[in-house]
């Protein structure tokens, strides 16, 4: 029996021939955008704005401080951990990842000491 492969249609065309696609957002976001939509589109004169439009705008306006922002967003702490000790072992020489954990545990109980000592305030 001969199979072929099951193409998915992921995009589809309007009458011009532009490609559309649709993009999933939370109820709360594509709410902020039909308001800031209904409020651009308060005018006299001239065709409604597009919210196509407005995303491309703001798309552009993202700067590389909100990338950074936006990736740290994703990060788990574990994931952090780990980050940490990648820039750990390129400062101090490779240790594998569990004497890595021993070492910020050393850290942490000599700070605790040194805190409960008043030494630290």
């Amino acid at each position: 029996m001969e199979t072929r492969p099951i193409a998915k249609k992921t995009r589809s065309q309007d009458s011009k021939g532009n490609a559309m696609m649709a993009i999933r957002v939370k109820k709360e976001t594509a709410k902020s955008v039909q308001d800031l939509l209904k409020k651009l589109n308060k005018k006299d004169y001239g065709r409604r704005v597009r919210a196509d439009e407005l995303i491309s705008l703001a798309v552009t306006l993202v700067t590389s401080e909100h990338h950074k922002t936006l990736q740290d967003a994703t990060l788990s702490e574990q994931d952090r951990v780990k980050r940490e000790h990648r820039e750990y072992c390129s400062k101090n020489g490779n240790i594998s990842f569990e004497q890595y954990i021993g070492e910020l545990r050393k850290k942490a109980a000599a700070f605790d000491a040194q805190t409960q000592a008043g030494t630290i305030s």
